[in-house]
C-alpha cells in the first residue's frame, strides 16, 4: 500500500515538473514516451490523476490485443493509458466535441497508436442528429439540462453494431447520455467482459440506476461502485453539480 501511494505522488510531482510545450493550437507535455496534446490544460490536469496515477481503467486480458470500446474519450488519455498497458489493443474511440476530438485524433497520430479508431459522433439510441452541450473542455453531453457554455448539433449513432463480437472493455463516460444505450447493452451483454460505467444522475430526471445494476447481476457480473460527489448527509445536502445530484464511478466485471 505504501509503495502505491508513493508511485502515486511521484507521477504526480513528475506531471507537474513537465513543461508545458505549444504545437501549433495545441499544448503538450511528455510523460513517458507519450506526448499529452491537448488544446486546453484542464483536460490533462484534471482527469490524469485519476487515469494515470489511480489506474482506474486498469484491467486484466487473457490477450494482448484485447478490443476496447471508449465511449466518451475526450482527447485520448484513456486510450494513451490503455495503448502503455496493451501495445497491441484495439481501440474505437467515440467522442462527439469538436475540439476534444481534434485533441484525440492529434494524440493518436503524434504518439503513432496503431489499430484505433476515432469517431467523431455521440453514442445515442438512434442514428442522427442531436443537440449536444459543451464546455469543450472535459465535459459535453446530449442531456441539454447541463447548460454547458456552447451547444451545437452532432451526429447521434447507436452502440450496438460495434457490441457484436468480444469486447473486453467497454468504458462509458457519456455525460448522462448512458441511458440512451442501456438496451444496446443489454442486449449484447453476452460480449462484454469488463465494464466501466460513469452514471449521472440529474435532478429533474428519473433515476435509473437500477436497470444498469439488474442488469449485471442477471448477467453474472461483479459490479463496484464510487460516489464522486462523496455528500455526508443525502436527507439534508441536496445540493448539484451541473444539475447533477448524483455522479457514481461503476466497476463491473464478468465472474
Amino acid at each position: 500500500m505504501l509503495n502505491k501511494l508513493l508511485n502515486r505522488f511521484r507521477k504526480r510531482k513528475n506531471l507537474q515538473k513537465l513543461e508545458i510545450k505549444k504545437q501549433g493550437e495545441f499544448h503538450y507535455k511528455v510523460f513517458e514516451k507519450f506526448k499529452l496534446y491537448t488544446h486546453d490544460l484542464a483536460c490533462i490536469t484534471k482527469v490524469f490523476r485519476h487515469i494515470f496515477e489511480r489506474d482506474i481503467y486498469n484491467f486484466t486480458s487473457n490477450t494482448d490485443s484485447p478490443l476496447i470500446i471508449d465511449a466518451g474519450a475526450n482527447i485520448g488519455l484513456g486510450v494513451l493509458y490503455w495503448k502503455r498497458k496493451y501495445p497491441k489493443s484495439r481501440i474505437i474511440a467515440f467522442e462527439p466535441s469538436k475540439k476534444a476530438y481534434a485533441s484525440l485524433v492529434k494524440n493518436v497520430q503524434e504518439n503513432k497508436l496503431a489499430d484505433v479508431t476515432c469517431i467523431n459522433k455521440a453514442l445515442s439510441d438512434k442514428e442522427g442528429k442531436q443537440l449536444f452541450t459543451t464546455n469543450e473542455k472535459i465535459s459535453g453531453s446530449l442531456i441539454v439540462e447541463k447548460n454547458l457554455e456552447s451547444s451545437y448539433e452532432v451526429e447521434t449513432i447507436p452502440l450496438h453494431k460495434y457490441l457484436q463480437q468480444k469486447v473486453d472493455l467497454l468504458k462509458i463516460d457519456i455525460e448522462g447520455a448512458e441511458k440512451f444505450i442501456i438496451e444496446d447493452i443489454r442486449n449484447n451483454i453476452g460480449n462484454l467482459d469488463h465494464i466501466f460505467l460513469e452514471y449521472h444522475s440529474f435532478v429533474n430526471d428519473p433515476q435509473y440506476l437500477s436497470k444498469y445494476l439488474q442488469m449485471f447481476e442477471e448477467n453474472g457480473f461483479r459490479y463496484f461502485i464510487e460516489d464522486e460527489f462523496k455528500k455526508t448527509n443525502h436527507f439534508i445536502d441536496n445540493s448539484a453539480e451541473l444539475n447533477q445530484d448524483m455522479k457514481l464511478n461503476i466497476w463491473a466485471h464478468r465472474l
